[in-house]
């Protein structure tokens, strides 16, 4: 059975960094879907960060639920910051036909400050405004096992260290 892991953290907060060299990651072998590198290649010089986002957001969940449909793992890499956001994604895909995979949630947890001075570091429209980052980073709510019967691990990276959440 497939498994599909889902990014959760705030921009900023190094999800791309540890999906590239984190050994969790390395040694999963699965493919990365990421709503930003889709959000990117649709947006031209000048144009609103979203203004493509229901496109994005289709071809996101077109891409994932192909790639689980194939019987192959990927990592929905996004902010998924809330229940919400994480719930939607789900609906979707289930909504295209694709419903046996297993669900792992991946948190990559930062201090604010380092989340600002790491989004400093962006260039163009890969930077986030500050006062988006400082209402993620406030909204935030870690995902927990009854948000969907098929989450069968959560990780949580905190300062370099990564713990699993055991399930009741």
């Amino acid at each position: 059975m497939p498994t599909l892991v889902i990014m959760c953290g705030v921009p900023g907060a190094g999800k791309d960094y540890h999906i590239m060299n984190h050994r969790f990651f390395t040694n999963l072998r699965a493919n990365v879907v990421s709503r930003d590198t889709i959000r990117f290649a649709m947006l031209k010089d000048g144009d609103d960060y979203f203004k493509n986002e229901k496109k994005v957001f289709n071809q996101f969940v077109r891409e994932i639920a192909t790639a689980l449909e194939e019987g192959r793992d990927v990592v929905a890499n996004a902010t998924h910051i809330d229940k919400f956001s994480r719930n939607k994604l789900i609906k979707a895909i289930d909504a295209r036909g694709v419903k046996d995979y297993e669900i792992i949630c991946f948190v990559v947890e930062a201090p604010y400050n380092t989340v600002l001075k790491q989004n400093n570091r962006r260039i163009g429209l890969k930077r986030v405004p500050e006062d988006a980052i400082t209402n993620m980073f406030n909204k935030f709510a870690m995902p927990e096992f009854n948000e969907d019967s098929r989450i069968v691990e959560i990780f949580v990276l905190r300062n370099g260290k990564l713990m699993k959440k055991v399930k009741e």
